[in-house]
C-alpha cells in the first residue's frame, strides 16, 4: 500500500463534511482492507486526537473502523509480545 491510499484516508475527514460521506468510507475501507494500520499505525493516533478528525469521530462507521485498527494493532503488539517473551 502506497502513500497515496493512506492520504485519500486522511482527506476522508475533510469529505465528511462536504456530503461526500460514501466517497470517504471508501477509502478508509480500502485502506483497512489493505492492512493500511499496520503498515501506517500512526494514523490510529492522529484518529483519536486530531481535530479535524472531529467532525466524524462519532459516526459509527468511523468508529468501527477505528476499532478495527486497533484490533489489528493490538494483534500484532500481541504477536510482538509473545515473540520476546520466547527469545528470553
Amino acid at each position: 500500500m502506497g502513500k497515496e491510499l493512506k492520504d485519500k484516508v486522511r482527506e476522508s475527514y475533510v469529505l465528511y463534511p462536504l456530503k461526500q460521506k460514501e466517497k470517504a468510507r471508501f477509502w478508509m475501507e480500502k485502506f483497512d482492507s489493505e492492512k493500511g494500520w499496520i503498515q501506517w499505525g500512526a494514523l490510529y493516533s492522529f484518529s483519536q486526537i486530531d481535530p479535524q478528525f472531529n467532525n466524524i469521530r462519532e459516526d459509527q462507521r468511523f468508529k468501527d473502523w477505528v476499532g478495527n485498527g486497533e484490533r489489528q494493532l493490538d494483534s500484532i503488539r500481541n504477536e510482538v509480545r509473545e515473540y520476546l517473551a520466547s527469545e528470553q
